[in-house]
Parts: C-alpha cells; structure tokens; sequence
C-alpha cells in the first residue's frame, strides 16, 4: 500500500514540470509576438512619416 502515494505524487510532480515547460514557451512565444508587432508599428511610424 505505501507506493500508491509516491505514484501519485511523482504523477503530479511530472504534470506540475510540464506545465512550467509550457508556461515558459507560451512565454517566450508572446514576448517574441509582441515584439515583432512592435518593429512593425515602428516601421510604419519611420517609413510612413518620410
């Protein structure tokens, strides 16, 4: 009976990693998004202003 807990637990260890993981993609992914959207508007701004 005692390994069902450490099953769960290193279950829930695993789950908790993965979505760390995720997190830090979905991160990295909106920093790079917001960042190409902002040298697209300053593009506009420096070449429609010429």
């Amino acid at each position: 009976m005692k390994r069902e807990p450490d099953y769960k637990l290193k279950k829930r260890l695993e789950r908790m990693e993965h979505e760390k993981k995720m997190n830090r993609t979905y991160n990295r992914n909106w920093i790079i998004c917001i960042g190409s959207l902002a040298i697209i508007i300053l593009a506009i701004f420096v070449f429609g202003g010429k």
